[in-house]
């Protein structure tokens, strides 16, 4: 793991996410969860944004159709017996960034369940946390089929994530899976009395001087950068 705290090289890393809240207002139709009056197939969701759903409207409450979050394609109803419904393991709590409203008041789960019927406002949150998984669902408390895949991406500045780049505080090295032709590593043999570390990015060498002469090494950021160009442009 490392912290990031600037902006990144463009390509498969994730994206840079701007904490903010997004409401969706959830309704009930044809037995599915409408988002914003839309049927969808998934919501892309980003790691440090917070998600309000909205169920305030009247179609929520007739079969108790509570939105609720899973690790699980539709939670408890995957296993086909009913026995099961209300089975909190099956719950996704997003490292306890999971909060239950009714009426504008943070309330506890088994209370945001008794009371959601006859409430005036309903709503859950979900904060995305930073290790959160590629894959999330979303599912009714009561029914089977409601449920929606969230796909979560991107990070915040300052998060801590793991990507798998060397650390040369560790030793040894490791792939990254940026770069198709292997990890940074030590330089062996011919320029090694000036050159210390090296990556190769489709078939091309790329060496960084280290502490010769007074001067500062490459760091392993810069041969990182200019694999990426390489892998890029060739």
């Amino acid at each position: 793991y490392r912290l990031r705290t600037t902006e990144e090289l463009p390509g498969t890393r994730e994206e840079v996410v701007t904490a903010s809240t997004i409401t969706y207002t959830v309704t009930v139709s044809n037995s599915k969860f409408y988002f914003d009056g839309q049927e969808e197939q998934l919501l892309n969701l980003k790691r440090g944004k917070t998600y309000i759903f909205n169920q305030d409207d009247a179609s929520n409450t007739g079969d108790g159709n509570f939105l609720m979050f899973s690790l699980t394609e539709d939670g408890w109803h995957s296993t086909g017996s009913s026995l099961n419904i209300g089975t909190t393991s099956y719950l996704y709590d997003a490292e306890d960034l999971v909060e239950y409203y009714l009426d504008g008041v943070l309330t506890p789960y088994a209370t945001y369940l008794g009371g959601f019927a006859s409430a005036t406002t309903r709503e859950v949150r979900i904060t995305i946390p930073v290790n959160s998984p590629r894959v999330a669902y979303a599912f009714s408390y009561s029914n089977t089929g409601y449920g929606i895949r969230l796909v979560n991406e991107g990070y915040i500045l300052g998060d801590l994530t793991q990507d798998y780049i060397y650390d040369a505080t560790i030793g040894g090295s490791s792939l990254d899976p940026e770069y198709n032709n292997g990890p940074i590593v030590n330089v062996v043999g011919d320029g090694s009395d000036f050159c210390k570390r090296e990556v190769t990015s489709n078939g091309v060498r790329i060496l960084g001087a280290g502490t010769v002469g007074g001067q500062t090494a490459v760091p392993d950021a810069w041969l990182e950068k200019v694999a990426r160009m390489v892998e890029l442009f060739t």
